[in-house]
């Protein structure tokens, strides 16, 4: 199976169709929480983590994940996952604000970064790009 790199020219550009997934079911206060710790360690840039390889399905992803990782620090662990894909996080919002969505860290591990502190219509933008909980086929 061809590596992130190769599939993509070695600039971790996700195509538009690409699946991305989150472990959980992206509670907001959760979320707010996970991209204010992004925050701190980061110069104030927001932002969460998500995962992709492009080509393969929300549950392959997650296995993949899992396989990557050495046993109990399987960050997909969570018994239920959400999606969207790469075209959706990047489309604008109607009033101009983007998401970026870039690699970092290892291979498949990308963080959405927001343009400033996220907005209560960020968060419902954001809620409303994925698709509901589905059963991840990765939970430990």
């Amino acid at each position: 199976m061809p590596t992130d790199d190769e599939t993509n020219g070695g600039n971790g550009h996700l195509p538009d169709d690409s699946v991305v997934v989150r472990g959980g079911v992206m509670r907001r206060k959760d979320l707010i929480a996970s991209a204010r710790r992004y925050a701190d360690r980061s110069e104030g840039v927001w932002g969460l983590t998500f995962w992709s390889w492009p080509g393969l399905t929300a549950g392959q992803i997650a296995l993949r994940v899992k396989e990557t990782h050495p046993e109990g620090l399987n960050p997909m662990s969570h018994g239920q996952m959400r999606q969207s894909t790469a075209g959706k996080i990047r489309e604008p919002a109607q009033d101009g604000r983007t998401f970026l969505l870039e690699r970092t860290g290892s291979e498949g591990h990308y963080t959405l970064t927001f343009p400033s502190e996220p907005s209560d219509a960020d968060w419902n933008r954001l809620d409303n790009m994925f698709g509901p909980p589905q059963p991840n086929p990765a939970a430990d």
